[in-house]
């Protein structure tokens, strides 16, 4: 009983020793504080071996001096220069010696005499990391181009480069460690050298693994989070849950999100986006594109993400009928533009706290009729119909202050008065983070789990206001009469013979599964009530167009073109695309072209995309056939400009420049968009101006990154006045001529 006493004190007394030691460290660190601030940036040293101090003194001190030390033993130092008032900042920076090993950066202050240390950092030199690195990506790019005709071969190739990509990610950042960036480097020599003897690293991994795909947009590594159930097979087909992450997050923490491991207490989303914890188990696999992070899953982001799913079917037994998608926030509105405009795509959707475009940036922003009818032409509102299949889950908080609830409200209310399956979760009192409750025990997966796509429904309903047209199932709206105006197709089969009923359609295409229409069998096609087609079935598209007298069958093979679409003037952003500016005028004109085309190029925090910046002069004809082009110039400083001149709806007039029968003047300018003069299936967007003073017009525009949530707005062309405010602007037609234009209030 004496030893059990005499160690419940002995316990007792050591636990509130080290609780007022831990108490009283704290206290000196506090204090410390208040001297001085010590950054240390970065503070993992792997390129060379020089890192940027900063010191900003919080109390008058009679002098500084910040000194480097390996343990006990100083390397270096350097006294600070700074005045004596407090708050006065010093930068520079120190050297290390490049053998890598902890260095310790202290800074001290002279207090009554004495040199007291106040601050401390820890900084890590790590000898020739990157150049290792590098080193290996060139193995690795090596390997993939000697499997890049081989999907099976080249996919775990570049599950190995977004690994490097990730660990070059992380060695930049401020709270990177030496000791977790040298496991991971050795685990990818491990990866580079099963890959050089043949054979899959990642062939038997299960659980959350990192993978990757060169991009066709910008020739990089393009990331993607996965999910492998502990238990897969290739023996059987699985089930597939598609999820889209929100606004300023990435793949990463959309994968956690959805499988209910949200941030843990005290652990940022900036953490969260790096730390993997142990995931549920789920009996699907699970998939989050990265879509070039905040670009809203459209343009070049929207086919990042069907290029994840083709990828992720390539790798794995996907069940095609068993496939699901859902998002939060941006993701949630990702969910409904994907599900409703490719309802064929997914056996149910859940968009969670989503923007369908009813509220706080929908069509009451809008201030003309041109503006209205582009919102309107987009709307998912007005294509619901095509959910006839789709079971759709919405969740939202009521209290959410960024995306107000009235969006799944209004839309869930849509679904349901055209008697489709639907319903909704209302979180009392949650904000916009109810994305913690709606995936909180990867509980979402239980209500995908009964539902499966209809893969040959013998009734299509399919409405699409995307000027390309579209398709779902076994019909497809080729071409449309008129464009930013809804076009729909109801169709239904029975004994052997389909009944299509379209409104403005001008060109369709039928193209049945087996589970219809076997090759070869007999298939009659009524149009309108009036029999078009009676014959085999050959396979492939039935093509079938309008003409003056109706509907007639059609063998030609029909060539897209580029057209005034839903993105207006930033259609050519939405694909691949390059900046160019003129450079044959002046220097005050080429200098304003090139500093807007470099603002106008930069995504900010919306996309880690990094576009070319080009002199008119150096871009070969071979290369800006390539891709769209976002162009800057004056009239007289553009060289292709003026040799294509007959081919854009602009002219130079001793007033300034004249569109569409309206002048701009010298100090104004004009922004269009329009198709490539040199390939008529690809855009140019073309900002112009009569003058250097003129090109100053276009500053904000230049600045503004999506035009639909900014000052740019909703349209195919603007003309802006010296202050970059919007004058007037309108709509093209299918042909590319002016079909609307008008002025902006003031």
């Amino acid at each position: 009983m004496f030893y059990r006493i005499f160690g419940y004190y002995f316990i007792c007394s050591l636990f509130f020793s080290l609780m007022f030691a831990v108490s009283g460290e704290a206290q000196i660190a506090k204090i410390q504080r208040k001297y001085a601030t010590l950054t240390v940036t970065p503070l993992l040293l792997v390129e060379e071996n020089k890192a940027c101090v900063t010191v900003q003194p919080w109390m008058e001190c009679s002098a500084w001096k910040v000194g480097v030390y390996d343990g006990g033993r100083l390397i270096s130092e350097k006294p600070l220069a700074l005045p004596a008032a407090p708050s006065s900042v010093w930068v520079d920076t120190l050297e290390f010696p490049p053998d890598g090993r902890e260095y310790a950066v202290i800074l001290e202050a002279q207090l009554d005499g004495v040199w007291t240390p106040v601050a401390e950092q820890a900084v890590t030199v790590l000898a020739g990391f990157y150049d290792k690195l590098s080193a290996i990506r060139r193995e690795l790019e090596s390997l993939e181009t000697q499997t890049a005709s081989k999907p099976e071969a080249v996919q775990p190739v570049w599950a190995a480069l977004a690994f490097l990509e990730d660990l070059m990610e992380r060695m930049k950042a401020a709270d990177a460690s030496a000791w977790d960036v040298e496991s991971r480097l050795r685990t990818l020599v491990g990866y580079l050298s099963a890959l050089k003897e043949g054979t899959d690293p990642f062939e038997s991994q299960t659980g959350y693994q990192l993978r990757g795909y060169r991009s066709p947009v910008t020739g990089e590594m393009q990331l993607f989070s996965l999910y492998i159930p502990e238990d897969y097979s290739e023996d059987r087909p699985w089930p597939m849950v598609v999820m889209l992450h929100g606004a300023y997050s990435n793949h990463h923490l959309a994968l956690r999100r959805v499988m209910g491991e949200t941030n843990r207490p005290g652990e940022d989303d900036a953490a969260a986006k790096k730390n993997m914890p142990s995931l549920p188990y789920v009996r699907y696999v699970v998939v989050a594109p990265n879509g070039y992070e905040t670009m809203s899953y459209h343009g070049y982001a929207e086919e990042d993400v069907w290029r994840v799913m083709e990828e992720t079917q390539t790798l794995l037994n996907i069940d095609p009928n068993r496939v699901y998608l859902t998002g939060l926030s941006m993701g949630g509105g990702g969910t409904g533009k994907l599900g409703f405009r490719y309802p064929d795509r997914f056996a149910a959707i859940a968009p969670v706290c989503g923007y369908f475009g009813y509220a706080n940036r929908g069509e009451t922003h809008l201030k003309t009729d041109f503006e209205k009818k582009l919102y309107r032409s987009s709307h998912l509102s007005e294509i619901a119909e095509n959910l006839l299949y789709v079971p759709t889950k919405f969740m939202h908080g009521d209290a959410d202050g960024t995306v107000p609830v009235e969006e799944s409200k209004k839309m869930h209310a849509r679904l349901k008065e055209l008697g489709y399956k639907t319903e909704i979760e209302i979180y009392p009192s949650v904000g916009h983070d109810v994305w913690d409750p709606g995936y909180n025990d990867a509980r979402l997966f239980e209500w995908f789990g009964p539902f499966q796509r209809e893969p040959a429904p013998k009734k299509v309903i399919y409405k699409t206001g995307d000027s390309e047209g579209g398709s779902a199932y076994w019909i497809k709206i080729v071409d449309l009469q008129k464009i930013r105006e809804i076009a729909s197709v109801e169709a239904e089969f029975q004994d052997r013979q389909v009944s299509i009923h379209p409104k403005n359609v001008k060109r369709l295409a039928l193209h049945f599964p087996p589970e219809l229409v076997p090759v070869n069998a007999p298939v009659a096609v009524k149009i309108e009530d009036r029999l078009i087609y009676v014959g085999p079935y050959p396979g492939g598209d039935l093509s079938f167009q309008r003409q003056d007298f109706g509907w007639a069958f059609f063998e030609d093979t029909f060539v897209p073109r580029a057209l005034p679409n839903r993105h207006g003037l930033d259609a050519a952003r939405k694909a691949k695309h390059i900046y160019v500016f003129g450079s044959k005028g002046s220097e005050a004109e080429t200098s304003e072209a090139r500093a807007l085309a470099v603002r106008k190029s930069q995504e900010g925090p919306l996309a880690d995309v990094h576009w070319p910046v080009i002199d008119e002069a150096q871009l070969s004809e071979a290369e800006a056939v390539k891709t769209n082009i976002v162009y800057f110039s004056t009239w007289d400083g553009s060289a292709a400009v003026q040799e294509f001149a007959s081919k854009l709806p602009v002219r130079k007039t001793e007033q300034g420049l004249e569109f569409g029968g309206r002048v701009i003047a010298a100090d104004q300018a004009i922004s269009f968009v329009y198709p490539h003069p040199l390939d008529p299936q690809k855009y140019v967007q073309v900002n112009l101006a009569a003058s250097a003073a003129g090109l100053k017009a276009l500053r904000q525009f230049a600045i503004d990154s999506e035009p639909s949530y900014s000052r740019v707005p909703m349209t195919d062309f603007v003309c802006f006045d010296t202050e970059g405010n919007p004058l007037w602007g309108g709509l093209f037609d299918k042909d590319w001529n002016v079909e609307m234009m008008g002025d902006y209030p003031k």
